[in-house]
């Protein structure tokens, strides 16, 4: 996508903590236009990339990237675990350390 389209595009979305330490880029309602509310991969969003993160089979909970790989997975919780937001410890693979990543919360694959 041409650098002068992404940043049209790029306003439509926004960063959102869906479980404590993990974030993805949010469709906003009120640009939805004819558009499901959909989730973008936060690496290949960084990277100018639009890429929605869709879970690999209906019966599964993850959520998984098919550009970059990221996987987000809620896991059974052990004893002692930290639990995200919704009660499920989180598990995550390919997330980068950085500014916007808080990474106490999950375990990187």
């Amino acid at each position: 996508m041409a650098y002068e389209k992404w940043d049209s595009e790029a306003t439509r979305y926004e960063l959102k903590e869906i479980v404590t330490g993990i974030f993805v880029y949010v469709l906003k309602p009120d640009h939805a236009r004819t558009e499901p509310i959909h989730w973008l991969c936060p690496n290949c969003f960084q990277q100018r990339q639009k890429s929605i993160l869709n879970k690999p089979h209906v019966d599964h909970l993850n959520y998984h990237c098919r550009r970059c790989d990221l996987d987000i997975v809620p896991v059974v919780p052990t004893r002692g675990a930290t639990l995200s937001r919704s009660g499920l410890p989180i598990s995550a693979k390919n997330i980068p350390a950085g500014p916007q990543f808080n990474i106490q919360y999950i375990h990187v694959f």
